[in-house]
């Protein structure tokens, strides 16, 4: 494969992490892809059609339970959630409040897309460095959400 690229999802990790402690046997998988999934990557140029995407198997005492997802883009210092309406929002203009991606009955599997045809130089972005974190919460205990340690990593040069 070529560098930073691999034919296979980039990230795969269990729910090691949460906001509170809370233990979970979630896996999450994700990737990113300029070749419609036949080959994985971070390193990609201004001009590719980027899809970033992934997959939740749910922790199965959480399956069946209202709850909502998640999606984070980290930029240096700025935290950017992903509304339901599909718009990265900067979370300082709504300081301390997560707000969901996605708001359902989870299920086994839950397949998050996070960006379709991402050209960034269409946005006049020659350069950036993006970390994506998907997670979820239950609506019975909102504050709390399981989600992976390693990021997906987007790297625009």
């Amino acid at each position: 494969p070529l560098p930073g690229s691999s034919p296979s999802p980039a990230t795969r990790a269990r729910a090691t992490t949460t906001l509170h402690g809370s233990i979970s046997n979630a896996i999450f998988t994700g990737g990113i892809t300029a070749t419609d999934g036949q080959k994985f990557g971070n390193l990609f140029k201004s001009t590719d059609s980027v899809d970033i995407s992934a997959t939740i198997s749910i922790d199965s005492y959480h399956q069946g339970r209202p709850g909502f997802i998640v999606v984070a883009a980290v930029i240096d210092e700025q935290i950017l959630l992903l509304d339901e309406n599909g718009n990265f929002i900067d979370t300082k203009t709504r300081p301390g409040i997560i707000f969901p991606a996605i708001r359902k009955t989870l299920e086994s599997e839950e397949q998050v897309e996070i960006i379709k045809n991402l050209v960034a130089a269409e946005l006049g972005i020659n350069e950036i460095t993006v970390d994506f974190v998907v997670g979820y919460g239950l609506d019975d205990d909102p504050d709390e959400i399981f989600y992976h340690e390693t990021p997906l990593n987007l790297t625009i040069q």
